[in-house]
């Protein structure tokens, strides 16, 4: 990739003011999975405040595109995505600007995301005469296990409006505000989700002869299952975790049937298959030994994370001049978590990466999901200049 790009300018002060009341106003409205109404609705009074033309109910209902400059020009398409769902989690975070909607919040930084992408999106619609460039900037609901990002996916395929070149982050508490990482090829995981269902025959607890009582083979599937030791990571990395496991409802009642779910995560295509085959066996010899039924189903999968090299290149050369490069992490090992960006990766090219969100002078910082977690305002900043510096630089980039 060349090494020289022509300079930019940088967001001002007012650019993250307006971040901060953005994330502010969307921190205390939140939904869940294809339930933003609100969030589409507010997304799209800043849009017309701006201007800046945009398609609403997209992906469902909720998901938004706009559209900066010429989508459809020559010079190509830029793509800077955002989430919008949250969580069912009862926020503590104690903020002035606290969830009103009891048993929901922003607990993934979500609210964060978008306040950088509508910044982003002002920043560049008032500077869209100075590159060539088409860029759509979207608004994607459901991506908490609902994989929202392939539904978006197709709707912009379908507008024909499918971005060259896409760029993605999240905010991530383990590295502190003003440093990212990312690498090329694999960044995130294959992650499937599981469900085992054992069968047996209820009964009385004081007969157990007269039925099949599944939780000693619900038991043993749990703890067997995770006997297969996990790897370091790496490339090969597979890790299976059984994290809820139902059953009955009575101290004296033998219950019909025991669920247990859980995720498996991998890396690569042939040890996911392998893990799930193995999984098969291992259910197949329990459901002999305990006399039970044992149904395997995969529920759900979000695809690897795989960035694209030339635009992780991109990246690394943009952050590299903005953060300094002490700041920006090449990570040795992908990550074992998941992110339905996964999808539009599948169909071009792009790069998605983690920003720090741990603040300046704290050791921890409360992890994702949490009722503690708050995406901090300090982090808006460094996330507006690097995707704006992004879209400006892939736009000379797809000159070349």
């Amino acid at each position: 990739m060349p090494a020289a790009f022509k300079t930019f300018a940088s967001p001002t002060g007012k650019i993250f003011d307006y971040a901060r009341r953005v994330r502010h106003d969307l921190h205390q409205t939140p939904e869940l999975a294809f339930e933003e109404y609100l969030t589409s609705k507010y997304i799209c009074h800043e849009l017309n405040r701006m201007r800046i033309p945009h398609l609403a109910g997209l992906a469902g209902g909720t998901g938004i595109a706009a559209f900066i400059s010429g989508h459809n020009t020559l010079g190509g398409v830029i793509g800077i995505r955002a989430e919008m769902d949250a969580l069912p989690v009862e926020e503590a975070t104690g903020a002035a600007y606290t969830s009103r909607h009891r048993g929901r919040m922003h607990a993934c930084g979500h609210d964060g995301h978008m306040a950088i992408a509508l910044a982003t999106s002002r920043w560049l619609w008032q500077r869209r005469d100075s590159f060539c460039s088409g860029i759509i900037v979207y608004f994607q609901p459901a991506e908490e296990g609902y994989n929202g990002g392939e539904r978006m996916c197709n709707e912009l395929q379908k507008l024909g409006v499918m971005p060259n070149i896409v760029f993605g982050l999240h905010g991530w508490p383990e590295l502190p505000v003003g440093s990212i990482t990312t690498r090329a090829g694999i960044l995130l995981a294959n992650v499937d989700s599981i469900q085992i269902t054992v069968k047996g025959k209820a009964t009385h607890g004081s007969q157990p002869q007269r039925g099949i009582n599944p939780i000693p083979c619900a038991g043993y599937l749990s703890t067997q299952l995770q006997l297969s030791p996990s790897s370091t990571i790496s490339e090969d990395s597979v890790v299976l975790s059984i994290g809820c496991l139902q059953a009955g409802c009575a101290a004296n009642i033998i219950p019909a049937a025991a669920v247990l779910h859980g995720t498996l995560r991998t890396l690569s295509a042939d040890t996911r298959r392998e893990k799930l085959r193995w999984m098969e066996s291992v259910c197949r010899a329990a459901s002999r030994q305990f006399r039970c039924q044992v149904k395997l189903q995969v529920t759900s999968s979000t695809p690897a994370v795989v960035n694209d090299k030339a635009c992780t290149e991109i990246l690394f050369e943009t952050a590299d001049t903005i953060l300094g490069r002490p700041r920006v992490r090449r990570a040795a090992m992908p990550f074992l978590w998941s992110e339905d960006f996964a999808y539009i990766l599948q169909k071009t090219s792009g790069c998605f990466f983690v920003l720090g969100t741990r603040p300046v002078g704290r050791r921890t910082y409360p992890m994702l999901h949490s009722p503690h977690y708050d995406f901090p305002d300090a982090a808006l900043a460094v996330g507006i200049r690097i995707m704006s510096a992004l879209a400006q630089r892939s736009s000379q980039y797809l000159q070349r």
